[in-house]
């Protein structure tokens, strides 16, 4: 029941008479009331920092420093200079003293203001593998994968532990944010267990997505296509909820995270593309950012849906990308790109991107240079051993895809071989994953004879005869 008036006039009092009687309680707790009700003065949090980089953090114990961390992520004011302080403080102490809410709601403090040094990051990952995750629950969890996550420090030990710590007590306890949050840290930070990500398909599978809201519901479909797990079951759950709630809950980037997954994970039914693309068209693309314009449209590409007129047919799309022409990362061009090989697909009919935008897509396209793996290497010696003409990493003229292998034969036709390694897959399956569907769509439309070499079919360090039953006797 903070009011405005009251919150200005304890604000007015506090700047009138200096902080110097407030003890290290009386601090933190004066930033938590400020942060929780959504009214942070400037002056007042400027002063408090000040007092606390003055005195130092001595007479603070373990929940005064993670509250005022915590309320100063919250207020909206992260001075470098504070949480220099508190870092230093918490690398005297130690963090024996934390329970696991301090130690939690401290690292999300640290990632969310962006000031969690490696060293701090190292304590606290020292501090959860030595007394273990027992006393967190599933708040505590989450939180502090996202943090590290989110701070680009994955440690393994970490994640080991979070991952162990589920396995051993179930998701019971999580509820959907929890969950969500939870997967997109691991997926973020690389750790794709697939012992753990099998755990949350099947919870998530037992109790269905009610309670899931906009964005849990993105986040776990991100997540997983991310880390290259794409349980049939869990893709379809997310198709039939998108559809069966629609999207109006759904911000820019929610929209735009849930078609990329599907896409990416190879999970194309047309009706949640139907629904994303009749929501788009009806709410406009002036909250998307480059990203998830070039996201939406990578996803529409790869799933090609009947549904895309609605959504390309007139010129809201090429016009937003137009605006956001500067800001495109190398990636977004790079989707962006395919997108327009796709709208020559499609015959053409959609207004296109600008000039100067398609020239700037296409050579981010091909600016990328093909990393040739070893099977790759392998089976273009095992070609060439049969007095084939082979160039690898051949460019194509009219896409700018890199082929793999260019095969002439002796007829002189031409063959465009595509070896596709276990990360042309979802997870374990062989189902390709989105990338390689449109790659090798696009390749055929602009008239490549494909010929497709995959992983299971080859025997290392010799020719497999289904693998190359295409090539003529030499």
């Amino acid at each position: 029941h903070a009011t405005q008036a009251f919150l200005e006039a304890i604000s007015a009092e506090v700047a009138r008479r200096g902080l110097g009687d407030f003890n290290a309680q009386d601090v933190s707790n004066t930033a938590w009331a400020f942060a929780t009700a959504g009214d942070a003065p400037q002056a007042l949090f400027a002063a408090i920092s000040a007092e606390v980089v003055r005195r130092g953090l001595g007479d603070f114990d373990a929940q005064n420093i993670s509250i005022t961390a915590w309320a100063f992520v919250t207020a909206g004011h992260a001075p470098r200079t504070l949480f220099a302080t508190i870092s230093a403080e918490v690398a005297r102490r130690g963090l024996g003293d934390f329970d696991a809410q301090a130690i939690s709601n401290t690292a999300w403090a640290f990632a969310k203001a962006g000031h969690a040094t490696q060293a701090f990051l190292e304590a606290i990952s020292a501090e959860v593998a030595r007394r273990g995750l027992g006393d967190f629950d599933a708040q505590d969890i989450s939180i502090t994968a996202w943090a590290f996550a989110t701070a680009g420090h994955a440690t393994q030990a970490l994640f080991a532990t979070i991952s162990a710590e589920v396995a051993d007590r179930g998701l019971g306890d999580f509820n959907a944010q929890h969950i969500s949050i939870t997967a997109w840290a691991f997926a973020e930070a690389g750790h794709e267990t697939q012992g753990f990500f099998e755990a949350i398909s099947a919870e998530v599978a037992c109790r269905g997505l009610g309670d899931f809201n906009a964005q849990d519901v993105s986040n776990t479909a991100w997540a997983f296509a991310t880390a290259g797990h794409a349980p049939q079951a869990l893709f379809a759950a997310i198709s039939a909820e998108v559809v069966r709630r629609g999207l109006g809950d759904f911000n820019a980037q929610d929209v735009s995270n849930t078609a990329w997954a599907l896409a990416k994970a190879g999970h194309a039914p047309q009706a949640p593309f139907a629904t994303i693309s009749a929501e788009v068209a009806c709410r406009g693309l002036g909250d998307f950012n480059e990203q998830s314009v070039s996201n939406t449209a990578w996803a529409f590409a790869v799933v090609d849906p009947p549904s895309a007129d609605e959504l390309f047919g007139s010129a809201s799309f090429t016009t937003r990308c137009a605006q956001l022409q500067a800001s495109f990362s190398l990636e977004s061009l790079r989707q962006l790109h395919q997108w327009s090989l796709w709208r020559q697909e499609r015959g053409a009919l959609w207004p296109g991107l600008t000039g100067s935008l398609q020239l700037a897509c296409r050579n981010a396209f091909v600016e990328r240079e093909g990393m040739p793996s070893q099977l790759q290497s392998n089976v273009v010696r095992e070609i060439r051993s049969q007095r084939f003409h082979v160039e690898e990493e051949h460019r194509c003229d009219a896409t700018g895809y890199s082929i793999d292998a260019l095969v002439t034969l002796k007829n002189g036709k031409r063959v465009a071989v595509e070896v596709d390694g276990p990360s042309h897959f979802v997870g374990r399956s062989q189902q390709p994953t989105g990338a390689t569907l449109l790659k090798h769509r696009q390749l055929r439309y602009f008239g490549w004879h494909l010929q497709i070499v995959r992983y299971w079919e080859w025997e290392w360090g010799s020719s497999n005869v289904n693998a190359l039953h295409w090539l003529p006797n030499p």
